[in-house]
């Protein structure tokens, strides 16, 4: 009786088997007559396995990333091309967990937030969803922001703005005195990345958040503003 029992269990375990490694094979597998056939079936099985909603321990995975990006002119108007500041920091931040570098990537998540709000608020008929090698759309949002603060009105927009302000002289103060001499404008976009479903053969999207153009004369330096060329 035990060994039919045994038995029993062996050969429903290993029907069980071969019918999920069969569907998994079949739901990676290139479109094929059959799989168009069952593929809803397929894909009522597959998908809630992989789904994860971690409702009881914690809240949904990330589906986002957020990166700080910044472009500037230094040296006789040498312009630089958009520099990730949160990649350098993240991984200079990898090699020493208690290096000052800590300090950069916690004060770049507590930034990131408003500085987004602030940015659709200024391109609020603007912002959309857009691939980052777009350089037509890209522009076209850069001088939207510019013409909605005018160049004498920077400032007023930085003291108004605090978390912007910090970011920009955060950003400053990190690249003067590491890699860049004599900054004369910066300005700052974020990217945020939106990861597709699992299950989904979808490509992440974008969307770019744009600050203003600034001078670094218009930031505080030494608890006074810097004085104008």
């Amino acid at each position: 009786m035990k060994n039919n029992l045994l038995k029993i269990w062996f050969y429903l375990l290993l029907s069980f088997v071969i019918f999920h490694s069969s569907v998994t094979i079949m739901y990676n597998f290139p479109s094929t007559p059959l799989k168009e056939r069952f593929e809803s079936e397929i894909n009522s099985y597959i998908e809630p396995l992989f789904t994860q909603t971690w409702t009881l321990f914690a809240p949904n995975p990330v589906s986002t990333n957020v990166g700080v990006e910044v472009k500037m002119t230094h040296n006789n108007n040498t312009e630089t091309q958009w520099i990730s500041f949160s990649e350098l920091v993240h991984e200079e931040s990898q090699k020493n967990f208690f290096s000052h570098y800590q300090f950069y990537a916690n004060a770049l998540i507590q930034m990131q937030g408003e500085a987004i709000r602030i940015s659709e608020e200024l391109t609020s008929s603007k912002s959309k969803e857009e691939e980052i090698s777009s350089e037509i759309s890209q522009n076209s949002q850069i001088d939207y922001v510019e013409q909605v603060i005018n160049r004498e009105d920077i400032s007023t927009f930085l003291e108004e703005n605090g978390v912007i302000y910090s970011l920009y002289g955060f950003i400053y103060t990190y690249f003067e005195n590491n890699h860049f001499d004599n900054i004369t404008h910066m300005q700052i976009r974020l990217s945020s990345e939106f990861f597709s479903e699992y299950g989904k053969k979808e490509e992440s999207k974008y969307m770019l958040f744009y600050l203003p153009k600034i001078q670094t004369n218009q930031l505080l330096i030494g608890g006074e503003y810097a004085k104008k060329p």
